[in-house]
Parts: structure tokens; sequence; C-alpha cells
């Protein structure tokens, strides 16, 4: 069973969710102290402290998914993600800089002014304070599985 857990964003999306099974925790939510503060009354709530965590699954590579991700890296779970998602949340910073620049040509081939299309693709840099990058101890392969207590 999982149960799931809201985490607090900085952004206009509002609160996004986590998933706890076991000792098993999907997507914590971005790096920021009130993310991280809910994380652990949500984990204590349900008789989990945040170095019993043993892995983390992240589903996607959106900042309010993984940015919590390395604190509990670092209080011993391992990292579980795609391949593709492990490169991006590696070094997001490098990730942003690559889309920025692809989208901002992108958008000015197609007729948006140059300034606009800056300016759209400078927002996401808000993110940046919420997702430190994070290695990855497991990268799945398509069709690969993973073991959560209590699951099959």
């Amino acid at each position: 069973m999982f149960t799931r857990l809201s985490i607090p964003t900085p952004f206009q999306i509002g609160p996004v969710n986590a998933y706890l099974s076991g000792r098993t925790l999907v997507d914590p939510g971005p790096g920021s102290e009130e993310a991280w503060t809910a994380l652990l009354e949500g984990l204590e709530a349900n008789g989990v402290g945040s170095s019993e965590i043993e892995q983390v699954l992240i589903t996607h590579p959106h900042p309010d998914h993984f940015g919590l991700a390395n604190r509990l890296r670092e209080s011993g779970a391992r990292i579980v993600a795609s391949h593709d998602t492990a490169a991006i949340i590696r070094d997001f910073a490098s990730r942003l800089e690559y889309e920025q620049s692809y989208f901002a040509d992108f958008f000015d081939k197609n007729g948006m002014a140059r300034t606009t299309a800056e300016t759209v693709t400078n927002l996401p840099e808000a993110y940046l304070s919420v997702s430190p990058g994070v290695e990855t101890d497991l990268e799945l392969a398509d069709g690969e599985s993973v073991s959560v207590e209590g699951w099959i």
C-alpha cells in the first residue's frame, strides 16, 4: 500500500504528492526547507524517520519531484531512476541551460520575438534553487522493475 504525503512547493502549482510504501519513497518533493519539514512530518506520522528510508524512486526529472532526493541519499537511501532521468537529475543546471538555448532558438525561428522567447525560457531558472543535483544508485532500463517493500 502507498500512502500519499502532500509536499509544498514554492510554485503556483501548489503542493505535490510523494508516496510512501514501507521504506520506499516515491518523488520526495522540491529541495526547500518547507518541503523538507513537511516530508519529515509526513514520514514521522507514518512511523518512519528520514534515515530509515531505504530507497527513493524518482519517476521523472521535474525539480518538484526530485529536489529532496540528495538529502535522503546522504541519510543512506539509494536513489532509483530511469537512465534518462538520472542524466538530468545529476546536473539539472546543465539540462536547463541546454533547454533554454534550444527553445530560445526554436521560438525565434518560429516567429516569436527574441526578447519574448528569452523571457519565456528564463522563467525556469527559479527551479534551480530547489533542484540540487543527485547521483542515482540504480538506473532502470525500459521494462526493468524494482521491488518495493510489501509488494510482489
